[in-house]
């Protein structure tokens, strides 16, 4: 009668290490923190923290306009400010970093010496 207990264990045993094999996303990742790498925990804190650039739905590229929504700038009362956002779409990215887009548009950027992603642009850290 020992058997049925054993074979449930051994299911119970199996089903757990099918489900550690499945990749965890979203709030469950979050949830279970630990079994996240330092770099995307750190990158999962950063992108609720900071602004995105995000490319529009049928643009190829950025804009003056994702920067200023990136910057903050409201337009209407500080339009002065603009030139801030053309300056940083034409500025050259800086040779240790490069441009990423993922297939949601947003932009993210790998620093090449310290092998490190983050949504925050170069130019503003």
């Amino acid at each position: 009668s020992s058997r049925p207990a054993e074979t449930g264990r051994r299911a119970a045993i199996t089903a757990s290490m099918e489900e550690a094999k499945q990749p965890v996303f979203g709030g469950e990742a979050e949830r279970i923190g630990t079994r996240l790498d330092l770099a995307t925990d750190e990158f999962l804190k950063e992108t609720k923290t900071c602004r995105a650039l995000q490319i529009a739905p049928g643009n190829g590229q950025l804009t003056a306009m994702e920067f200023v929504a990136y910057l903050g700038i409201n337009l209407q009362l500080e339009p002065e400010l603009a030139w801030i956002a053309r300056e940083m779409l034409a500025a050259p990215m800086p040779p240790q970093a490069s441009l990423k887009v993922s297939k949601a548009g947003v932009c993210y950027f790998h620093d090449l010496v310290n092998d490190y992603y983050t949504i925050e642009h170069p130019l503003t850290q």
